[in-house]
């Protein structure tokens, strides 16, 4: 508890009061040492993470899709990429960019593009139900969605969702390395098994590729003004445990504070020597600070790869509702021990139960190279 120092009018604080109170600050017995009790609150946006990891170690890989890799300063290029394009489609300051899509290269590219413009990112749950999505798009009004194909799909069936905003939809493969991409086209049972699990059949005339124009997008100028700390940088929908789901505000300056509190309870962290595996959500709060935030701070590596349970990565394992990171547990893994969450946030590679009842390796099933 912190010392507080009283006084009256008739009683002076005492000349070593200030110091005093200080000192109390910092005093915090409790934490493990190497624990700062205090942590610096940073008045720079959340661009100047990505900025500063590809000035200091632009060829360090950034992210790892399932092989394929981008390095920090290749990152940055399709952010500003990204940034041009959204700015092309009219998006100013202030203006709220939707992301409807599950992990991958271009949502983070998507997230810093618009960051960079001073935009306000709408995080939304990929796997939540199109009444529901709907509903949260209206609220915030946004200028662009950027969505995964089988999001906009569920989406179409309610309406066009490019009647009030531009569209560009996100083609998960197109992240993948060439040899997984190459495999998806195999005209066998399970690779249109795995294709339509994360891609649409068909796509309206009126819906650009976002893949596509980023690619070939000129970067963003320099120009274009740089946001505030104090401007609203993301809004995150609650779980909706007691009710609807609302849109929290954070602004640049809260998540950088929350970025700079979780890597200062981890202080043998290395900068440009780190692993961060991306397996939260980053629609959900602990997701986007942990590997789009604190892993760009780190100027760490974030690796998304096939479930342990081998294959392809369906709809159902990106989020549960029990985590409030999706609809609902995969029905194939729902009565298994090991997997209370389908999302990543909770489940071991391993079956414990040794049954295997759940699609996962069994302990004498798996090779020694399984990791966690």
């Amino acid at each position: 508890m912190r010392e507080t120092v009283t006084t009256s009018p008739s009683r002076p604080l005492p000349e070593d009061a200030p110091a005093r109170q200080d000192a109390a600050a910092y005093h915090r017995p409790h934490y493990q040492m190497g624990i700062p009790a205090l942590i610096e609150v940073p008045d720079t946006p959340l661009t100047e993470l990505l900025d500063t990891a590809a000035a200091f170690y632009p060829q360090r890989v950034a992210l790892d899709f399932l092989g394929a890799t981008l390095t920090y300063a290749e990152l940055r290029e399709a952010s500003l990429r990204a940034a041009g394009l959204l700015w092309e489609a009219g998006v100013r300051w202030g203006d709220r960019v939707a992301l409807l899509m599950p992990n991958c290269p271009q949502h983070v590219g998507a997230v810093y593009g618009a960051l960079r413009l001073g935009a306000v990112v709408a995080e939304h749950n990929p796997l939540a139900p199109a009444e529901e999505l709907r509903a949260q798009l209206e609220s915030h009004q946004a200028r662009v969605l950027v969505a995964w194909e089988k999001g906009f799909e569920a989406l179409a069936a309610l309406g066009d969702p490019t009647a009030e905003r531009t569209v560009l939809t996100v083609d998960l493969s197109a992240a993948m390395p060439p040899h997984l991409r190459a495999a998806l086209r195999l005209p066998v049972d399970r690779a249109r098994r795995q294709r339509s699990a994360f891609k649409a059949a068909a796509l309206p005339a009126t819906v650009r590729s976002w893949d596509r124009e980023v690619a070939r997008h000129a970067p963003v100028t320099a120009s274009a003004p740089l946001p505030q700390a104090d401007d609203v940088a993301v809004l995150l929908y609650t779980g909706g445990t007691t009710g609807t789901p609302k849109a929290a505000m954070l602004t640049h300056r809260n998540l950088r504070a929350n970025a700079n509190q979780a890597i200062a309870w981890v202080p043998m962290l290395h900068e440009g020597g780190e692993v961060f595996l991306a397996l939260l959500p980053f629609f959900h709060a602990f997701g986007l600070t942990l590997n789009l935030f604190c892993a760009v701070q780190k100027a760490a590596t974030s690796p998304r790869s096939w479930p342990a349970s081998g294959g392809a990565p369906t709809p159902s394992s990106w989020g549960c509702r029990s985590c409030s990171s999706g609809s609902s547990p995969a029905p194939a893994r729902r009565g298994c021990p090991c997997a209370p969450c389908v999302s990543g946030c909770a489940a071991p590679p391993l079956c414990p139960s040794r049954s295997g009842a759940c699609g996962r390796r069994t302990p004498a099933a798996s090779s020694s190279r399984a990791t966690a």
